[in-house]
């Protein structure tokens, strides 16, 4: 029997390590039901979407927009060419 593992990423920010897990598909679903607002909407919607999945909100409000970026790319498998 294969057995399947969630997989989690470990990030260090400012010396504290936190674990975020890849979302289950309702979440991602979830989230590109939340694509449609505003961009600052979208911004604070990412920000609760990773707290959901283990990065406190307030930690999330507090790192540059490139590390947002670089989290939500690594959870959901993209990319950055």
């Amino acid at each position: 029997m294969k057995e399947l593992k969630r997989v989690v990423f470990q990030y260090k920010i400012d010396g504290n390590t936190y674990s975020v897990r890849k979302p289950t598909i309702k979440q991602i679903r979830e989230l590109q039901n939340e694509k449609d607002k505003e961009e600052e909407e979208q911004v604070e919607s990412s920000i609760l979407f990773l707290d959901s999945l283990g990065l406190p909100k307030e930690v999330g409000f507090s790192l540059e927009d490139h590390m947002i970026e670089e989290i939500v790319n690594d959870i959901s498998g993209s990319k950055k060419n």
